[in-house]
């Protein structure tokens, strides 16, 4: 059974971007997750979650093209490679904690489901869950090679389905699909969101729609730097 007695607290008042690159503004409940982080030992975290052991007791983790190191005695989080994105770096290193100290041992099945499929009965990934996958759809859309630009960008990994597709590996055990078929003369354009179907066990639903939305926004981020070319 999923364990999802923790509310995340997010979105929330406490987690909304902000200019510049400061500090993150971490939730209310981000005490309870570095406590469970603190009840592990380092090769528990890193064996569950597929993160790796660094010096001086620090986990480093991989995020799309981009390396994160966190000081779990220290209580922080940054970011050591990849690109500036003030919005992402903001909400992403609380998501950091709660899939560390969440992961199980478990392994992934293979099989790719839509999110909405891993919790039965739950209302999910509506209102402050939904995907905002409308903004893909108007700026991609009648472009798969923009958007494949935009995805081979954050380290995407061309996929041999639909029109354009690529898989992202958010976390170690959270990869996620996007499935985009163009618009044509008799269809509007479609994007399907996959994921392992075995994520539910590392994440709950809200982290992993704060997930999948901080990825489309980093997307579209791409996209408006390439709307010259």
């Amino acid at each position: 059974m999923t364990d999802n007695s923790f509310k995340l607290c997010y979105p929330c008042s406490h987690y909304r971007p902000k200019d510049g690159e400061s500090p993150p503004d971490w939730p209310d409940t981000a005490p309870i997750f570095w406590r469970k982080l603190a009840e592990r030992s380092m090769e528990d975290v890193v064996s569950r979650s597929g993160a790796e052991i660094l010096p001086e007791g620090r986990i480093g983790l991989s995020v799309l093209n981009e390396r994160w190191t966190v000081d779990p005695v220290r209580q922080a989080i940054e970011k050591t490679e990849g690109n500036a994105s003030k919005s992402w770096n903001r909400q992403l290193p609380f998501l950091i904690l709660v899939y560390l100290s969440r992961a199980k041992s478990s392994a992934l099945t293979g099989e790719m489901t839509p999110p909405r499929d891993l919790f039965p009965g739950m209302e999910i990934f509506k209102g402050l869950l939904e995907l905002e996958t409308g903004g893909l759809l108007r700026a991609y859309g009648n472009d798969g090679n923009r958007f494949s630009r935009a995805c081979l960008a954050l380290g995407g990994r061309p996929l041999d389905k639909a029109d354009r597709a690529f898989r992202f590996e958010l976390f170690p055990k959270f990869p996620v699909e996007f499935l985009l078929w163009l618009e044509d003369d008799e269809f509007p354009p479609n994007l399907t969101i996959l994921v392992d179907r075995g994520a539910a066990v590392h994440l709950p639903p809200d982290a992993m729609a704060a997930l999948i939305n901080g990825l489309i926004r980093r997307l579209l981020e791409n996209g408006k730097t390439d709307a010259g070319d």
